[in-house]
């Protein structure tokens, strides 16, 4: 699972490609990125992070790496939160329906 999960974030970076930020900035020619990994979740960086954490919290086995994902995905919510709101800014509609068609962590879920 924790080679699955960081498959998924790399999979993830290089498919933004020249988009890819550290920060939230939209860059010259930038683009809503709608297809590969993006057309599965919304945040699939974050969500291979959580796969693979997952994977170590089994490894580990005990509860504390079950509570560190679950703070994890709290704060991660937070952080998609803002950078939503700034693709809404930047993409409107079509981010919004975006939104509406794929889900942000987990596919099909939430």
């Amino acid at each position: 699972m924790t080679a699955i999960g960081f498959g998924i974030a790399i999979w993830a970076r290089l498919h933004l490609g020249g988009n890819w930020s550290a920060n939230v900035t939209v860059k010259q020619d930038h683009r809503l990125v709608q297809s590969g990994p993006y057309a599965i979740v919304r945040h699939p960086i974050y969500t291979g992070m959580l796969v693979a954490a997952l994977g170590l919290a089994i490894l580990n086995g005990d509860l504390r790496s079950f509570l560190a994902i679950a703070l994890m995905a709290v704060g991660w919510r937070e952080k998609f939160t803002l950078e939503e709101a700034f693709m809404t800014e930047q993409f409107g509609e079509e981010y919004q329906k975006y939104r509406r068609q794929v889900k942000a962590l987990i596919p099909f879920l939430w």
